[in-house]
């Protein structure tokens, strides 16, 4: 949020996911429409490790906007979100009173407070489903038949839903320029800045010429190549085996560096056919503890139970303490309670009461 607070005056304000390519995207696509609507408006980012306080700071600068369109992009509603306050009054519910408040996203979790987004007022434009990413919907709302932003989103889908898109290897690479930045990075605020940049060349046209990056970021791109040999190091290096509720379960820690779930896909390749369900626990500042599930476990929904979320196979939850490679034993013990929670709660005779209300 380090470049939109000096900039967040009497203007529309547009924060998205600024850790994966639908994120960017998405922010990219509304750039290059507002551009061409001759309306300047500021540019923030939000990462779901500390989602809760970048929306309480949002809730207070939003008194200097009033009246003011407001975008929130592929940002999924969570528990810590949906229950942040500011001053005792609902964070989401503020903006919405202060702002024009509009929620773009695709995730379920968000779909399931629907009733209560719209209920505070949020304008939600929502679509879920493998055909849908944030980037597809800003697309489709604003600007339909631009054939380069029809283009740009696909690779957004492709990365989001693997096989309904277009052009993997574009995806991919701009997941590594976007990890890379925020590893590397002095500061968040520098990141952002870095990150913003990357935005504004996408909309322009920019960043990817005749189907491949420009010079300067393929360098980022081959530079994550060889320190991500290392980061894989580090899975094999801390990965441990356990059982839980006849689950066999492979969790190792996860060096930041690491797209969220990218990583975690190639750590299920990795050991591919040793376990049902793999967890990668992100080191400090992601501090997430990533799930896929290859069997009927539902990780999304277990770390819906654990304030996070995201779909069906994978999910995902903040850790309530920074994650180290010393204290990764201690983040494994915490998993294994929140799984046996969870589990007593499902099969506990309250379970439809409480599923309904996720």
């Amino acid at each position: 949020m380090g470049v939109l607070k000096q900039k967040m005056i009497n203007r529309p304000i547009v924060i998205s996911h600024g850790e994966d390519p639908d994120g960017i995207i998405s922010m990219a696509l509304l750039m290059r429409h507002l551009r061409s609507c001759n309306v300047s408006a500021s540019f923030g980012f939000g990462r779901y490790s500390n989602i809760s306080e970048t929306f309480i700071g949002l809730a207070k600068l939003s008194e200097n906007c009033l009246g003011e369109d407001f975008y929130v992009l592929d940002l999924g509603i969570n528990g810590h979100l949906l229950s942040a306050k500011d001053s005792g009054e609902n964070v989401i519910k503020k903006l919405a009173h202060n702002t024009n408040l509009h929620w773009v996203d695709h995730h379920d979790t968000t779909k399931g407070a629907q009733p209560h987004l719209e209920e505070m007022g949020v304008d939600l434009m929502l679509a879920t489903g493998i055909n849908q990413c944030s980037s597809r919907i800003v697309y489709a709302n604003f600007l339909n038949g631009d054939a380069y932003c029809d283009w740009l989103s696909k690779i957004a889908l492709e990365h989001d839903n693997p096989g309904n898109g277009i052009h993997p290897e574009l995806g991919n690479d701009l997941q590594k320029i976007i990890s890379l930045n925020y590893y590397g990075a002095k500061s968040v605020a520098s990141a952002d800045f870095n990150l913003l940049r990357l935005v504004n060349n996408l909309s322009f046209e920019r960043a990817i010429i005749k189907g491949k990056f420009n010079r300067g970021l393929q360098r980022l791109i081959d530079k994550y190549d060889e320190l991500e040999k290392s980061a894989l190091n580090t899975i094999y290096g801390t990965a441990q085996l356990f059982e839980s509720n006849d689950l066999k379960i492979i969790f190792a820690y996860g060096n930041p560096l690491l797209p969220q779930k990218d990583g975690l896909r190639k750590m299920a390749k990795m050991f591919s056919g040793q376990a049902d369900i793999y967890c990668l626990a992100l080191g400090n500042p992601v501090n997430n503890v990533m799930m896929l599930s290859e069997c009927d476990f539902d990780a999304s929904h277990f770390s819906q139970s654990c304030g996070g979320g995201c779909r069906a196979n994978i999910g995902g939850y903040i850790n309530p303490a920074p994650i180290t490679v010393d204290n990764i034993d201690e983040v494994a013990e915490g998993l294994k309670d929140n799984l046996a929670n969870y589990v007593a709660w499902i099969y506990s005779p309250s379970k439809l009461t409480n599923l309904n209300k996720l």
